[in-house]
């Protein structure tokens, strides 16, 4: 991983006592950032997005190999890359990721028969598939990677057991899960585990996907996600910690980070979620004052477009 040096961040760190001690109001996202529009969704759109037993789904790093029966000059192999497209000889660019084997053999079929052959039916065949894991971070007892069984899929609730439960100071209600779309942008979901574990919704066990990453919060700590060098879950010192302490605390921006993109999400005390964006590279350099943040508070940083 890249890393940045946080020279101008500790410079930055008492500069900013007579900053204003709250966050702009919050507004809505542009439609282009990496974090959806909608930061939070209700757990019940996951799990239509992702109904028990479907069948599993193409993911990056999956080699495939696509082969056109009676053709063998079309047959192709590619591990699929992060955007999820691959090109093809006479179809073009294809979208894998996401999407089911059957699916994609579908409309490959139906684009070679419009165009082309008068019968092409194609199989594809996973023939070296990524390792499908998700991972449990921030304040559970054993964080790490944790595979889906062979058979079967894996919920928020098991991948929380495989971690050995919360840390005493977690943060139940403010689960985060992070789900890279199709499109690869990153979106936001705040699940709840009282509603699964005591209430008894099991509408709310959300299955996962691979490279999901579940992060449980500390009550009394700010979680700073994305383009840095070390995401995490950091205490919240006697004096707070402003905006340009926690980045300094998570070692700094990559290379990628997009500063002025930067999105603090908070729960308020009604329980709904707003996201506020703030100028990052701004208040890095000085130019702004250097918002303070609150215990829960969630600080993004997404990459660059470009």
């Amino acid at each position: 991983m890249n890393r940045a040096t946080p020279i101008l961040l500790v410079a930055l760190l008492g500069c900013s006592a007579s900053a204003p001690e709250t966050l702009p109001p919050a507004q809505p996202l542009p439609g282009d950032d990496p974090v959806a529009a909608m930061p939070f969704a209700d757990p019940m759109e996951l799990r239509s997005a992702e109904p028990a037993g479907s069948p599993p789904r193409l993911e990056a790093g999956d080699m495939v190999e696509v082969i056109v029966h009676g053709h063998p000059d079309l047959t192709a192999r590619a591990r699929i890359p992060a955007d999820g497209k691959v090109t093809l000889a006479f179809v073009g660019e294809v979208t894998l990721r996401g999407r089911t084997v059957a699916e994609v053999q579908d409309e490959l079929r139906k684009a070679y028969e419009s165009r082309y052959l008068v019968s092409a039916p194609v199989s594809i065949l996973v023939t070296d598939p990524v390792r499908r894991e998700a991972y449990v971070v921030g304040q559970v007892k054993r964080p790490g990677a944790y595979p889906f069984p062979a058979a079967g899929g894996l919920t928020f609730l098991q991948a929380l057991s495989h971690a050995g439960g919360f840390e005493t100071d977690a943060d139940r209600e403010g689960v985060l899960l992070i789900r890279a779309g199709t499109d690869t942008r990153r979106r936001l979901y705040r699940l709840s585990y009282t509603a699964v574990e005591r209430e008894g919704r099991v509408e709310a066990d959300v299955p996962l996907r691979t490279g999901d990453v579940l992060l449980v919060p500390g009550r009394g700590a700010i979680t700073v996600l994305g383009s840095v060098n070390e995401a995490g879950v950091f205490p919240i010192p006697a004096e707070g910690m402003r905006a340009s302490q926690a980045i300094a605390r998570a070692r700094g921006l990559t290379r990628f980070a997009s500063p002025n993109r930067a999105v603090v999400t908070r729960r308020l005390a009604g329980g709904e979620s707003v996201a506020v964006p703030i100028a990052l590279g701004e208040i890095l350099r000085g130019e702004r004052p250097d918002p303070l943040l609150k215990a829960g508070d969630v600080l993004y940083v997404p990459e660059s477009l470009f």
